[in-house]
This record gives C-alpha cells, structure tokens and sequence, in this order.
C-alpha cells in the first residue's frame, strides 16, 4: 500500500473509531510504529486528526455515528467470537432485549441457529429480519422513527415498547466502555432507548470489543457498575478489564486471532 493510500485509509479508520493507537495501526498495515506516528503527524499537520500520548483521535465530534454498514465491516472476527460467547449465556424461554447496532446483527444470528424458543424485543431493523428466520423466536420489534443509517427505530413509540417488558437479559452495543464515564453512544435518542432497557432488565450483557474499551462517545447509558457482564477479546490485562473484575463483574473474554 502507497503511503498517501495508508493515510487515507487511517483518516477513514479514524472518522469510524474516534481513536486508534500506534500500535494498533502498525499491526493492522504491517509497518512499524515509527512509520504510523509519522502518518498521525502527516494527518494532523492537514488538520485532519489530532494527536495524543500513543496514538491520534479524530477530529470530527464524537456525536459523529458512522453509518451501520460502515461500522459492520470493522473488527469482523472479534464480533462473531463476541456473538458467539454472548449466545451461550442464553437459555430456552428468556426474554431478551437485542440492541441496535452490527453487535446485535451478528449477535441475532447466533440466536437463530440455537433453536431456542426465546421472545426478543428489539428496535434493530436487520436484526429482527434475521431473527425472524427461526420459528422458535417470537420477535417485537419496537415501533418509533426510523434511523435509516443505524436501520434501527427511536423515539416515544421505541421507548413505550420496551418500557412495557422486564426481559431476562439485554445485550447491549456501544461506543465506548470506560470505567469513569461508564457506557457510551452516539446520539441522544438512542441512548434513551439503551437506558430504559437497562432499566427493565434483569441482567445487563454489554457485548464491546477491545477497541471500544477506554472510549467515550457523547452520551451516557449507565455507569459500569450496572453491567453484569462484559463480554470483550480485550487482554486481560486491560484497565477496564482488570477493575471490573476487581467490582463483581463478570467479564468473558474471548479468544483473538
């Protein structure tokens, strides 16, 4: 890949994640640490990113929400392993909040496979198509106003829908997880949605992958003293790994290739 190639696509990478680490950019083009530094100076020299101790944030807000079918193609294998372990944790005959978000797609179609009977409630358009492929799983799906880049369902109609079920677990998506700002999304209106589920589930599963530990989008879901568990492939190692273990939770680690 020719350099100026490499720097569009870590602005793109960027404008998706919000914030990505040296190292984390030397392994996914296959160059050295140094080389992607000089890349984040290049980016941030034309204004277009802004550099931090071990690696470079976006300038772009953090209530920016890139598309789903964007956000759906980045760390593909993490979230099919993520789905795959968060899948096991259900049982036939639960109730079940499925967030909005690529999580939940993925996470919806390790659902179907079970051949559980199961009742999901969920404002996740793709995800209750995919859902609806087993005859097993009775689907709500909230009504509300579209979101057509999220493909998923928000406002007083959403809100009244979920408000009307105490589900055994939801599974919820994010943007960050971070043990001082707790768990984080995008807009405004979604995250209404995510905390009135919180709020009516017996168990709280938030599925983040290990790029979205340490971050902070715009808006506040709950604290991650409500978490019950975290299903990630972070290290061990990781802060908030560590210190949620440390409080009680549950964390599922998965293996990462």
């Amino acid at each position: 890949m020719l350099t100026n190639e490499r720097r569009e696509e870590t602005l793109r990478l960027l404008r998706l994640r919000g914030e990505l680490s040296y190292e984390w950019l030397a392994a996914h083009f296959g160059v050295s640490e140094m080389t992607a530094r000089r890349d984040v100076e290049a980016l941030e020299a034309a204004g277009e990113a802004r550099r931090v101790r071990g690696g470079a944030i976006s300038v772009v807000s953090r209530a920016h929400e890139p598309a789903v079918v964007e956000r759906e193609q980045l760390e593909r294998d993490a979230k099919e392993s993520i789905a795959a372990a968060a899948a096991e944790l259900v049982r036939s005959g639960d109730s079940l909040y499925l967030d909005s978000g690529t999580s939940a797609i993925v996470l919806a179609s390790h659902l179907a496979r079970l051949g559980a009977r199961l009742l999901v409630v969920t404002p996740n358009l793709r995800a209750a198509t995919v859902l609806a492929e087993s005859p097993e799983i009775r689907v709500v799906l909230t009504g509300g106003t579209l979101r057509p880049a999220e493909q998923s369902l928000v406002g007083a109609e959403a809100e009244r829908t979920v408000g009307t079920y105490n589900v055994d677990t939801a599974f919820l998506g994010a943007a960050g997880v971070h043990l001082e700002r707790g768990v984080t999304d995008y807009g405004v209106d979604e995250a209404s949605v995510k905390r009135l589920a919180v709020s009516r589930a017996q168990r709280v599963v938030v599925l983040a992958d290990r790029t979205k530990l340490g971050r902070v989008s715009l808006c506040e879901i709950c604290p991650t003293s409500e978490i019950d568990v975290l299903v990630t492939d972070a290290p061990a190692q990781a802060p908030e790994v560590t210190a949620l273990r440390g409080a009680g939770t549950e964390v599922l680690l998965v293996p990462r290739d």
